[in-house]
């Protein structure tokens, strides 16, 4: 994937999660068509757990990251060792996306 491709494939994937942060009720009206579940209180709840589990501007769990990495040393014994996280990990483009201001555009 290009460069390019990749910004506008982020970019896209950002303003949806500013959207669904910041805008409940489309973001339970989606949850109701994708789920299809018709009970609101449900619906709520749902949202209400997940909207917190997402960053804006979105960053990557680094835990979460160990964690995975942890899983396959588990699987694969010559994945023991020291794990550096940061080795799997590149938020360039985001920090280009933020330098140039586009959170703040969504905002």
């Amino acid at each position: 994937m290009s460069g390019r491709a990749l910004r506008g494939r982020l970019g896209n994937i950002h303003e949806g999660i500013y959207r669904f942060k910041s805008d409940k009720e489309t973001s339970m009206a989606v949850y109701a068509k994708r789920l299809r579940q018709q009970d609101q209180r449900i619906i709520g709840e749902t949202y209400d757990y997940y909207a917190p589990k997402f960053s804006f501007p979105p960053r990557i769990e680094r835990h979460g990251v160990r964690n995975a990495l942890e899983l396959v040393s588990q699987r694969n014994p010559e994945a023991r060792g020291e794990i550096d996280v940061e080795q799997f990990i590149d938020e360039s483009v985001i920090g280009e996306l933020e330098r140039e201001g586009f959170f703040k555009k969504l905002r």
